[in-house]
């Protein structure tokens, strides 16, 4: 009778030691979700796209202005160009506002350019958002933000 109750004992220790390391095992195995960020897009070489190794030093004190209005002013002023992928290229720009000429506030922002295959701007997002400031920018804005996009990719 002991050795009996001395199985049954063994038997209920090695199915509890199974079930406790496979609940273990399936939580290390769960993957957490993956966030749609540039960082975790696949950083792939296609033919005719844009060279990794990209050399920015042409363009990277250039800076721009566009007007927000009367008498206000934002000149946008390269700080960093980074190629993320073959499609997208992150921009870190001084921004200096203006209000009656007179500087009011300065800013770091920093932008994802998004380019197709052909390599035309899709879209322009400030990092971390999803909104396409080009959505958003009046005329003038909006064709100085294209022309810089098209300047970058050259």
């Amino acid at each position: 009778m002991k050795l009996r109750m001395l199985n049954w004992k063994l038997y209920v220790l090695i199915v509890a030691a199974v079930v406790i390391i496979s609940c273990n095992e399936r939580k290390k195995s769960e993957q957490k979700p993956v966030i749609d960020t540039i960082e975790n897009r696949p950083r792939v070489k296609e033919k005719g796209a844009v060279n990794s190794k990209k050399d920015f030093s042409r363009i990277k004190k250039q800076s721009f202005a566009i007007s927000c209005g009367s008498g206000c002013a934002m000149t946008y002023n390269v700080k960093d160009i980074n190629q993320l992928n073959t499609t997208s290229i992150r921009v870190v720009f001084e921004v200096d506002t203006y209000i009656d000429e007179e500087q009011t506030e300065n800013l770091v922002e920093t932008y994802i350019f998004d380019y197709n295959s052909e390599h035309s701007i899709e879209k322009i997002t400030r990092e971390g958002e999803n909104e396409n400031v080009l959505d958003n920018l009046i005329g003038g804005a909006q064709q100085t933000f294209k022309e810089f996009a098209a300047e970058l990719i050259k």
